[in-house]
């Protein structure tokens, strides 16, 4: 698997950190299908609790259902990334 980022800033005004990144690769199934998206991640932190992360949000650029459908299709029918 790899995942790249591709950004992280500091919103100090929201108490957030956001990432924006991507990750592939290979499910362990035996049809051993890829996965590739992109996605951000949101994490909110406490300044009452020394920075502490409280809340973690992800999103992806697909929909649940076209991951679970490269999940579900062999890697021979996919193109290649």
């Amino acid at each position: 698997p790899t995942t790249r980022l591709f950004k992280i800033e500091l919103k100090e005004e929201q108490d957030q950190i956001i990432a924006e990144w991507e990750m592939e690769g290979r499910i362990r199934l035996p049809w051993r299908p890829r996965i590739k998206l992109q996605g951000e991640t949101r994490y909110t932190f406490s300044p009452s609790l020394r920075n502490k992360i409280v809340r973690y949000d992800e999103s992806w650029g697909i929909t649940a259902g076209e991951a679970l459908k490269q999940i579900l299709t062999p890697v021979t029918a996919q193109q290649s990334w």
